[in-house]
């Protein structure tokens, strides 16, 4: 396994406020998907740079757990090989609350704005359902199209085919389907794997999925950026398309939309201060080299950590500015 490792997980926050790491990461890439689709088994396959069982299990949680569903927004930096990955919630996901479907929408915008080397658009291989539908419309309104067929690949998991017929499956599994043929047609390149690491397992399959992935992450010479939007026409724009088919919950579309106009951002949290036992906001939030985390203002007088006392400076720590 690589052997850095540094997992921030929040709720509601661009990448400019996780870090400024212009000199420590040369690759960003987003992955995207409904959960179940096998996200965290990419992930991890690309983290750890290796597609074998062990693997394919962290840093991410893998499985059909609760603990295995992707709540919030998570960032895995492999300081070895200088990759990002930023695992996105789904917003087709049917169980999200009013409040997580806008903070998903919010969040995957504005980890958009620093821009991203890779959109990796994770899709189960069976009859496309409206949540990947969702997934795929959201990144078509925040990419220009020619940037997503640029750097975005199109990774189609749970396929149960023989190495070498890719091609012949890809055409069986879209046929006439309109919008199979229109996502297909939206990403620069097409992956079919089966992720499975039990029962109907296929290394050899992972193996060709890991050396694909790579190969297309490293030809990439430039960052895509989100172009201009307006989060509440997103939001409203999604609901109007999918409202009637994903998130049951919600009765009233119209009250949600005027929730949504009056809402105040919602605030982001990392977890509870060592030193003062209150939550901390991610504007407050200082990160030392040992990986712990404080207020700025409760170790602002220290050169050592609280907890594990190991020395450092302000100048090699990460904080929001």
């Amino acid at each position: 396994h690589a052997t850095g490792l540094l997992c921030v997980v929040a709720s509601d926050s661009p990448l400019s406020t996780y870090y400024d790491m212009s000199d420590t990461v040369n690759k960003i890439v987003m992955v995207v998907g409904e959960s179940g689709v096998g996200k965290s088994t990419l992930i991890n396959m690309l983290f750890n740079q290796d597609a074998s069982d062990d693997c394919c299990t962290s840093p991410c949680t893998v499985g059909s757990t609760a603990a295995s569903v992707t709540k919030a927004s998570s960032l895995h930096v492999n300081l070895m090989h200088r990759w990002c990955f930023v695992d996105t919630v789904g917003i087709g996901d049917p169980d999200l609350t009013e409040e997580r479907l806008i903070s998903a929408i919010r969040s995957t915008i504005r980890q958009t704005a620093r821009g991203a080397d890779c959109i990796i658009m994770a899709v189960k291989m069976e009859r496309l359902p409206a949540a990947t539908r969702a997934n795929v419309a959201l990144l078509l309104k925040i990419f220009h199209e020619e940037d997503l067929r640029s750097n975005g690949i199109l990774v189609l998991t749970h396929w149960d085919g023989e190495i070498g017929d890719e091609e012949d499956d890809l055409k069986t599994w879209a046929g006439t389907d309109e919008d199979a043929l229109r996502i297909i047609a939206s990403f620069g390149k097409v992956v079919l794997t089966n992720n499975k690491l039990k029962r109907g397992a296929y290394p050899e399959c992972r193996r060709k999925c890991l050396h694909e992935l790579t190969d297309f992450i490293e030809k990439q010479n430039g960052r895509i950026f989100a172009r201009p939007v307006d989060i509440w026409e997103v939001v409203q724009d999604l609901l109007a398309m999918f409202a009637g088919k994903l998130w049951k919950r919600m009765v009233n579309v119209g009250s949600l939309l005027k929730g949504v106009g009056d809402q105040q951002p919602l605030p982001t949290f990392c977890g509870e201060c060592p030193v003062c036992f209150q939550s901390i906001e991610m504007r407050d939030v200082i990160w030392l080299p040992c990986n712990h985390s404080f207020h700025q203002g409760c170790v602002a007088s220290c050169d050592t950590c609280p907890l594990c006392r190991a020395s450092f400076n302000q100048e090699g720590c990460w904080f929001f500015q």
